[in-house]
């Protein structure tokens, strides 16, 4: 008792030493990220990948055109799977959402039928996951939450739910 005790007190110096509003729009290149990032909770960054060589590749689908990266600024701890799998008294990780995004165009809506209907071909796992669409882009995303291990984090849930709002919004404030 007095283990998770302590665990939930390191919990939340982690929260609350870390309290700050990062929606610094400067970094962000997109439209598309300018706006998801409004939907970003308090302790949380989002950035762009640009770079060929730090975008994950998936699979049956290639790089994507950049990557969105959205992380929180502070750590859960599950101490179960630690203890029972690793032997471990701690295991940590930072919530994390990644977009990839596509360009919404013939071949990729193939390609992107097909890794719909076949998943099993995809990954065992299932990490890549259709995300939504807009006139310009398809998104797709790699989460650690799908990881059945992990501890459940209700801002996860609430961002995911904003970020598709917004992506399903974008074609009317955007149009061209």
């Amino acid at each position: 008792m007095k283990f998770l005790t302590f665990t939930f007190y390191i919990i939340t110096l982690i929260n609350c030493s870390t309290q700050i509003d990062v929606v610094n729009n400067n970094n962000l290149k997109n439209k598309l990220s300018k706006e998801l990032a409004k939907c970003l909770p308090i302790n949380w960054t989002i950035w762009e990948e640009h770079s060929e060589e730090n975008k994950i590749n998936l699979p049956h689908i290639g790089k994507a055109i950049y990557d969105i990266h959205i992380k929180a600024n502070y750590i859960l701890i599950d101490t179960v799977y630690a203890e029972n799998i690793l032997g471990k008294h701690i295991h940590s990780y930072n919530p994390e959402i990644v977009l990839h995004v596509f360009n919404n165009e013939e071949k990729t809506r193939k390609t992107v039928e097909f890794v719909n209907s076949n998943p099993e071909v995809i990954s065992t796992n299932g990490f890549e996951i259709y995300f939504g669409e807009t006139m310009e882009f398809i998104i797709f995303e790699h989460s650690l939450e799908y990881q059945n291990f992990e501890p459940k984090d209700e801002k996860v849930d609430e961002l995911r739910n904003c970020l598709k709002n917004k992506i399903t919004t974008y074609n009317t404030m955007y149009r061209k």
